[in-house]
């Protein structure tokens, strides 16, 4: 990320190599393993090919924002009106998750 831009004007886009499904409102992630080393490791220790990880509801509600049209200002507004005081504080929240699924390759930045 440059730093001389402002992060609010972000806008995050899921990686289109993950899979997902909504299942009661809760985001599952179907996240591939497939690099040589990660193959490797299939064989030798019987690891699954693919990952499944359940979201929370926040997180669930942060990923479906993060479809290439809202940006961090944008999503962080959308998240207070559905959960109100349960979010606070918002902003930090939210940009400590957005920063965990950029670091794991969920998602880019337009």
């Amino acid at each position: 990320m440059k730093k001389d831009r402002n992060m609010m004007e972000f806008i995050p886009i899921r990686n289109q190599r993950i899979l997902w499904e909504d299942k009661n409102s809760k985001v599952i992630l179907k996240i591939p393993r497939d690099s040589a080393f990660e193959k490797v490791m299939h064989k030798i220790f019987k690891r699954p090919e693919v990952i499944s990880l359940e979201l929370e509801e926040i997180g669930s509600e942060i990923w479906k924002l993060c479809n290439g049209e809202n940006n961090i200002y944008n999503i962080d507004n959308k998240i207070k009106e559905v959960f109100g005081e349960r979010i606070e504080p918002s902003l930090p929240r939210l940009l400590n998750y957005i920063k965990i699924l950029n670091d794991n390759k969920c998602i880019i930045f337009k």
